[in-house]
């Protein structure tokens, strides 16, 4: 499993493409379809007034990225432009978001369809970190955890990565003889919507979220 962001200028055509595929799509459908919302609200699609002109506004977590519907340019709210793993992610999701999918019918990575050759390095990459957090301070990440997403039940949080892609994740702090574990879960009809590669790289992204929280002190 490779991180787009560990080889941008490789993604860079492929960040294009998916920026074109969204700009050709119907506002209306891209939003009803992914949760996005359109600022100002127009009903037109490329009208832009003299002092402002529309965009798209994509929650990401805790954070929100602004797509302008001109050349499709992506930023966050302070300006700076996001990473090629959240652009390219965002700009797949908003192109093939299907409306919301369940949070009840789950399934770890290895489960998805296609995900078995990229399961290995998802666990490395995004559970064993968070489990190694939890396993040196439970109350940094659990706070962290409790900041971003919703405790559904003991153990169990709920992350919105995009308004219409839910993510479950288990920590198990030690309990011996049981080391600390850490499970990240998808909806199943997730891995029939989404690249396989895309889902992998939001993982990643949600559990670099998290560890970067629980370093900035959430207890």
């Amino acid at each position: 499993m490779v991180s787009p962001s560990s080889s941008p200028d490789c993604y860079a055509p492929i960040v294009a493409n998916a920026r074109r595929q969204v700009l050709a799509m119907p506002l209306a459908q891209v939003c009803a379809a992914s949760g996005a919302r359109l600022f100002p609200p127009s009903e037109t699609r490329l009208e832009p007034s003299p002092t402002t002109q529309p965009a798209l506004h994509l929650p990401v977590l805790d954070r929100e990225l602004r797509m302008e519907l001109t050349e499709g340019e992506l930023a966050w709210p302070d300006g700076t432009a996001p990473g090629t793993d959240y652009a390219l992610t965002s700009l797949h999701y908003l192109a093939r978001a299907a409306g919301p999918l369940a949070g009840d019918a789950l399934v770890r990575y290895a489960g998805l369809p296609g995900a078995s050759a990229y399961a290995g390095a998802f666990e490395a990459r995004a559970e064993r970190p968070l489990a190694a957090r939890l396993d040196q301070e439970s109350e940094r990440l659990i706070g962290a955890a409790d900041a971003l997403g919703t405790r559904r039940v003991d153990g169990l949080w709920e992350f919105r990565f995009f308004p219409h892609l839910p993510l479950v994740v288990r920590l198990a702090p030690a309990e011996s003889p049981l080391p600390p574990a850490c499970v990240i879960l998808f909806p199943r009809r997730a891995g029939y919507l989404h690249h396989v590669e895309d889902l992998a790289v939001v993982g990643q992204l949600l559990a670099e979220r998290l560890l970067e929280l629980a370093a900035a002190g959430f207890r």
